[in-house]
């Protein structure tokens, strides 16, 4: 695998006995001889950094073969993953502990998904289709996040189906006191808001046009 220079020192924060204490965990690489979890996780790094959109474009920048990353892809379960993500965000924050940021009385909190595009064999499972698909079966998942715009840090975080909304996942993250909480029309449960003001902290979002008032 050929890893650009500048990358080296992003790479470093990897905990590394963590990570090879979730190998362990997980199995990950059972059966494998050549391409080892730690070295997929970079090439998938990288080739994220570099927004590489196919198996041709990793093959010819990375050097790694599309049979042996698809392979691989199939085989390491997506929780591994998941888990690794929580350990390299604490990390990371390890490293920004000292910066002097400004704080706001409020601290700003953001809430908002992007779609992202998964493996194609996804699209059987229920609620992974994608809602506009032409002629090719197409899947895709959610990113949801909580993102602290003061600290510039991820508070939390869920990965569903596409077609899950984002409002029942809001329900689902922990509402923090104090706080200012921004997010759009799509998180429109009226319990999510008065569980917002319930915690003392203020929301800045937008209606739905077909939205309905209350009545007494």
């Amino acid at each position: 695998m050929i890893i650009p220079y500048r990358f080296r020192t992003l790479l470093q924060l990897i905990p590394r006995k963590k990570f090879d204490n979730l190998v362990t965990k997980w199995d990950v690489d059972k059966g494998t001889k050549n391409f080892k979890c730690f070295e997929m996780t970079c090439s998938l790094i990288v080739s994220s950094i570099l927004v590489l959109e196919s198996y041709r474009d990793f093959e010819e920048i990375i050097k790694i073969p599309k049979s042996t990353l698809g392979d691989s892809l199939s085989k390491r379960p997506s929780s591994f993953f998941e888990e690794l993500c929580c350990e390299i965000l604490k990390a990371i924050k390890i490293e920004v502990s000292d910066r002097k940021v400004k704080k706001a009385i409020r601290e700003i909190i953001a809430l908002d998904s992007s779609e992202i595009v998964v493996h194609g064999s996804a699209f059987a499972l229920p609620g992974w289709q994608q809602k506009s698909v032409g002629t090719q079966h197409k899947a895709s998942g959610k990113i949801h996040t909580v993102w602290n715009i003061n600290n510039e840090w991820i508070e939390d975080f869920r990965i569903t189906p596409g077609r899950r909304g984002d409002s029942p996942v809001g329900l689902e993250f922990t509402i923090l006191p104090n706080k200012m909480y921004l997010f759009d029309r799509a998180y429109n449960d009226l319990g999510f808001w008065h569980k917002i003001t319930e915690f003392n902290s203020y929301f800045v979002t937008r209606l739905k046009d077909d939205f309905e008032p209350l009545r007494a």
